[in-house]
């Protein structure tokens, strides 16, 4: 099961979108910041694991360079890059661009 419908994922869900994608050429790091309603009613911690990866995969590792971060951010709503939003539940996960896959980076 997956948040997102069969266009971005595995699971039931369609209402999912890419909010805006953030970057920093300069350190070669690019953020993709995705917006999902029915991410605060997941729940579960490798459906929302499983989503990120998928993202990263599907979506974001085609669009950078061999070597670059990417890093996934899910919420529940929009909300402005940077700015508090404590209404807003959101979660996000680093990798590396790699050999064609999305590696997962500890923060």
């Amino acid at each position: 099961m997956s948040l997102f419908g069969n266009a971005w994922g595995r699971g039931l869900h369609t209402s999912g979108y890419l909010q805006e994608v953030i970057a920093e050429e300069s350190a070669d790091s690019f953020r993709f910041r995705f917006v999902a309603p029915e991410f605060s009613k997941a729940g579960e911690l490798e459906i929302v694991a499983a989503d990120l990866e998928h993202l990263c995969a599907e979506i974001a590792l085609p669009e950078v360079s061999e070597g670059a971060q990417i890093i996934i951010s899910l919420a529940d709503q929009p909300s402005e890059f940077g700015v508090a939003a404590p209404n807003v539940i959101q979660v996000f996960e680093a990798f590396r661009s790699e050999s064609g896959r999305c590696i997962w980076e500890e923060f």
